[in-house]
């Protein structure tokens, strides 16, 4: 798997989502975090493909909790939450599934 592959089977969900951006740098690829008032919020660098597949995924997570509005965490989701997080995650695994 290359973060080529990884940014073109999110590619939707990058382009869609407007707290989530992926850039590449001098240092590589760096996924920037921002809050619903467009502040950043963080900035991290993905050292490899690997990582940066989790760090979207767990961004999927995120806003399936955040449009819940309950405040809660993944430990504390309901089974729709997480029925919910399995089926968005899973359309983009499935892309890249078919890349590689």
């Amino acid at each position: 798997m290359t973060f080529e592959d990884v940014l073109n089977a999110f590619h939707q969900y990058i382009h869609e989502n407007p707290c989530v951006d992926v850039v590449q740098s001098k240092w590589g690829y760096v996924i920037l975090h921002l809050d619903r008032a467009k502040e950043i919020r963080g900035t991290e660098i993905m050292h490899t493909p690997e990582i940066l597949l989790d760090t979207l995924k767990e961004e999927i997570v995120l806003d399936v909790l955040h449009e819940s509005k309950r405040g809660h965490d993944l430990e504390n989701a309901d089974p729709d939450e997480k029925e919910e997080i399995r089926k968005r995650t899973a359309q983009y695994v499935k892309q890249l599934t078919a890349a590689t």
